[in-house]
């Protein structure tokens, strides 16, 4: 098993105008999921996403006994589909997967952990701890869109995974994925993005972190990081954890 999912069980557990930009924070604003975070002495602790009702033929299109925490009806392909995250409602390691339908049939389904394994790894292996935490569509480039999904780790919720989905050909899979620490998925203007991710240097896991900032462009069917800096001082890792994914004018 990777470092990476090590740290995540201890302690690291758009061409846009004014108004396309109201629409995506209105978006972001509407509930969708209900994963509950509270307050304890370690710092934030994040409780499994509650379920949200959806029509019987969501529920027949997708596997028994599984729970959905988030749905939307988006425009990833020219024909549009609905979106859906669903996971299999276990407080532990819920194995969060994407679904797209149309017409009541399950057109794309494939399992989170898909999309963050090193090379090597197994998915039996995979830590999968990872509740949803937010969503929304965002522009890619002129006519193109995906889905982008923060998850936080069940427990002390500092890891903070970014996934991006796109539709090609009829076909949905993932194009993007990354693994951050109390971080935030900056939305620019003109198909810019931002990550602002903790520069973890201690064991104080909610303390005030440095923070590094990458820029990102679509490029090449997939989001490529083009620079990075890191912030002058020391800030609060609840802003950017809380809120992952914001729209910045």
């Amino acid at each position: 098993m990777s470092d990476r999912r090590l740290a995540s069980i201890s302690h690291r557990m758009i061409f846009m105008n004014r108004g396309w930009t109201l629409a995506l924070s209105t978006l972001l604003a509407v509930p969708g999921f209900a994963q509950n975070s509270t307050w304890s002495p370690l710092g934030v602790l994040v409780h499994p996403a509650e379920e949200i009702k959806v029509p019987d033929e969501v529920k027949k299109a997708i596997p028994v006994g599984t729970i959905v925490r988030w749905m939307q009806g988006t425009h990833l392909s020219s024909a549009g589909e609905i979106s859906l995250i669903y996971d299999t409602g276990d407080q532990f390691e819920p194995k969060a997967h994407f679904a797209f339908l149309r017409n009541g049939v399950r057109i794309g389904d494939f399992r989170l952990a898909e999309a963050l394994l090193n090379r090597g790894e197994s998915i039996d292996d995979f830590v999968d701890n990872l509740e949803p935490c937010q969503a929304a569509e965002i522009p890619l480039q002129a006519g193109r869109k995906g889905l982008l999904a923060a998850f936080r780790n069940i427990g002390d919720g500092a890891a903070t995974v970014f996934a991006l989905v796109t539709e090609k050909n009829g076909r949905y899979s993932f194009s993007w994925s990354e693994w951050t620490t109390q971080a935030q998925f900056r939305i620019r203007p003109k198909a810019a993005f931002e990550i602002w991710n903790s520069d973890d240097g201690d064991n104080c896991v909610w303390c005030t972190h440095h923070y590094e900032v990458a820029d990102y462009l679509w490029k090449n069917e997939t989001l490529v990081k083009i620079s990075h800096r890191t912030t002058k001082r020391a800030l609060s890792p609840h802003q950017f954890s809380e809120n992952p994914i914001v729209v910045k004018p």
